[in-house]
């Protein structure tokens, strides 16, 4: 991995936010202040709260109303993935990948409360920062994007080697080590890094904690359902299925059709909110 590589180094308002959220309990009028402040990130943060991917049922118009709505930590949850966005966003304007990574999030989100007792607010999280390495190796790398078309058909291993290869280190890698420094749970960060490595997770040809599992698995549902809404919709039914699903869907107990018919459902939600 080379040893000059660009890592954002955590804002400021991360920080103070964070040692508030440690507190028993958070002052919702010191975490209001904080937002407010900035208002990119209070505009970013009501865009996010009230995205067609939460599904609440009201508009929310201050953070006040966000975290009496949604609770301290899925507020903070929301919070962290917001203002990562919005460094990310001084290296390059991303507009479709960051829709993609909220659709992901939401579906992840979904999936959790559906087939898992797991936490549904790390999911979000897992959902929203899975590729944000992608970003970073774009910042230190200007010849990235060319590698990205060339990447857009490969499998999740496949990309890994390629990025490899190219620049001595894969975005998952990269995505870890942001996560890590940014201080998010340590279950994103290594759910992160096991992308390229899920078949073998899953065949049990590595040891992997079964806790990290239930995530990585929620995580590659949400992708192939994100995926097949984006790229296959137009031309298959949502019955189409990927091999590579069987382990997982095995790991949860769940049968491949109830899986195709909760597909269906989330697909046609997907086009509803996107009308």
């Amino acid at each position: 991995m080379p040893d000059s590589l660009l890592i954002p180094s955590c804002p400021e308002i991360l920080i103070e936010l964070n040692a508030t959220m440690k507190q028993q309990e958070p002052d919702i009028q010191i975490i209001s202040s904080l937002v407010n402040a900035d208002v990119g990130l209070y505009s970013s943060l009501l865009a996010t709260v009230n995205s067609p991917a939460l599904g609440l049922k009201q508009t929310v118009e201050s953070v006040p109303q966000a975290i009496t709505l949604l609770g301290h930590k899925r507020t903070f949850t929301l919070l962290q993935s917001v203002v990562l966005k919005n460094s990310m966003d001084q290296y390059d304007r991303l507009d479709r990948f960051w829709d993609t990574a909220t659709e992901v999030a939401g579906l992840c989100m979904r999936l959790a409360s559906q087939f898992s007792i797991i936490n549904q607010d790390k999911a979000y999280s897992i959902g929203m920062l899975h590729d944000i390495g992608i970003p970073v190796m774009m910042a230190n790398f200007p010849n990235y994007k060319n590698l990205l078309q060339e990447a857009s058909q490969l499998s999740l291993r496949d990309f890994s080697s390629l990025e490899n290869d190219h620049f001595q280190v894969d975005h998952f890698t990269l995505g870890y080590r942001l996560t890590k420094e940014w201080h998010l749970p340590t279950t994103v960060s290594k759910v992160i890094l096991l992308q390229p490595l899920f078949e073998k997770a899953f065949d049990h040809s590595i040891k992997v904690h079964e806790n990290l599992l239930s995530y990585l698995a929620i995580l590659m549902l949400a992708k192939d359902i994100s995926s097949e809404y984006r790229y296959f919709w137009r031309l298959t039914s949502a019955d189409h299925f990927s091999d590579y699903l069987i382990p997982i869907l095995e790991f949860l107990e769940i049968p491949k059709m109830e899986y195709l018919d909760i597909k269906e459902k989330m697909i046609e939600d997907i086009e509803a909110n996107n009308e």
